[in-house]
């Protein structure tokens, strides 16, 4: 009976799935995108990321000098 219950539940929903998983192809955003330029954008992201990891690096550094200075 439960088992009966349990595909009568699942029916349904494979029934509204499947038109969404019969489309081949995505959506069309190149409206969206078009007007982008993703040459700076890119080189932006990787300016901030580069700056993040300098930062990263300084700290690193002034702690390693500082455990030298106080273990001597």
């Amino acid at each position: 009976m439960n088992r009966k219950l349990a595909i009568l539940a699942v029916a349904p929903a494979a029934a509204i799935a499947s038109p969404a998983l019969a489309q081949a192809t995505g959506p069309d955003f190149s409206a969206l995108t078009g007007a982008i330029d993703f040459g700076t954008t890119s080189t932006a992201i990787l300016s901030v990321g580069a700056l993040a990891i300098g930062v990263s690096l300084t700290v690193l550094g002034v702690r390693k000098v500082m455990s030298m200075i106080r273990g001597a």
